[in-house]
Protein backbone atom coordinates (compact mmCIF):
# COMPACT_ATOMS: atom_id res chain seq x y z
CA UNK A 1 0.00 0.00 0.00
CA UNK A 2 1.41 3.18 -1.17
CA UNK A 3 1.98 6.61 1.68
CA UNK A 4 -1.02 8.28 -0.59
CA UNK A 5 -3.27 5.48 0.13
CA UNK A 6 -2.56 5.34 3.55
CA UNK A 7 -3.04 8.10 4.61
CA UNK A 8 -6.34 8.88 2.96
CA UNK A 9 -7.25 5.50 4.92
CA UNK A 10 -6.15 7.30 8.28
CA UNK A 11 -8.30 10.40 7.60
CA UNK A 12 -11.35 8.43 6.57
CA UNK A 13 -10.98 6.47 10.47
CA UNK A 14 -10.24 9.40 11.96
CA UNK A 15 -13.33 11.62 10.38
CA UNK A 16 -15.53 8.75 10.97
CA UNK A 17 -14.89 8.26 14.57
CA UNK A 18 -14.79 12.20 14.97
CA UNK A 19 -17.31 12.55 12.62
CA UNK A 20 -19.39 15.13 14.76
CA UNK A 21 -16.66 18.13 14.19
CA UNK A 22 -15.55 16.86 11.24
CA UNK A 23 -18.41 16.46 9.09
CA UNK A 24 -20.95 19.01 7.92
CA UNK A 25 -24.15 18.47 8.65
CA UNK A 26 -25.84 17.43 5.62
CA UNK A 27 -29.19 15.13 4.89
CA UNK A 28 -27.36 12.64 2.37
CA UNK A 29 -23.99 12.43 4.55
CA UNK A 30 -25.07 12.50 8.15
CA UNK A 31 -26.35 9.52 9.72
CA UNK A 32 -28.56 10.93 11.89
CA UNK A 33 -31.34 11.53 8.84
CA UNK A 34 -32.04 8.14 8.94
CA UNK A 35 -34.06 5.40 10.61
CA UNK A 36 -32.51 2.33 10.48
CA UNK A 37 -35.61 -0.11 9.29
CA UNK A 38 -35.96 -1.94 6.22
CA UNK A 39 -39.14 -3.47 4.80
CA UNK A 40 -39.16 -5.89 2.23
CA UNK A 41 -43.07 -6.60 0.89
CA UNK A 42 -44.62 -9.55 -1.24
CA UNK A 43 -47.62 -11.30 -1.76
CA UNK A 44 -48.48 -13.52 0.73
CA UNK A 45 -44.73 -12.39 3.08
CA UNK A 46 -43.57 -9.29 4.41
CA UNK A 47 -40.61 -8.68 6.16
CA UNK A 48 -38.63 -6.49 8.17
CA UNK A 49 -35.69 -5.16 9.84
CA UNK A 50 -34.76 -2.49 12.47
CA UNK A 51 -30.97 -1.98 13.86
CA UNK A 52 -30.38 -0.34 16.51
CA UNK A 53 -26.65 0.64 16.24
CA UNK A 54 -26.93 1.53 12.13
CA UNK A 55 -24.57 4.70 12.57
CA UNK A 56 -21.73 2.67 12.05
CA UNK A 57 -22.74 -0.35 9.37
CA UNK A 58 -23.16 -0.85 5.94
CA UNK A 59 -25.26 -3.48 3.84
CA UNK A 60 -24.43 -4.21 0.43
CA UNK A 61 -27.64 -5.94 -1.16
CA UNK A 62 -28.16 -7.66 -4.40
CA UNK A 63 -30.10 -9.73 -6.05
CA UNK A 64 -28.83 -13.50 -7.93
CA UNK A 65 -30.71 -14.47 -11.28
CA UNK A 66 -33.20 -16.76 -10.34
Amino acid sequence: MDKKTKSNLNNTFSNWFNFKKNFKRNPTNDPHYVIPFMKAHRSGSTVGGFWLNATATWIDVKKNPT
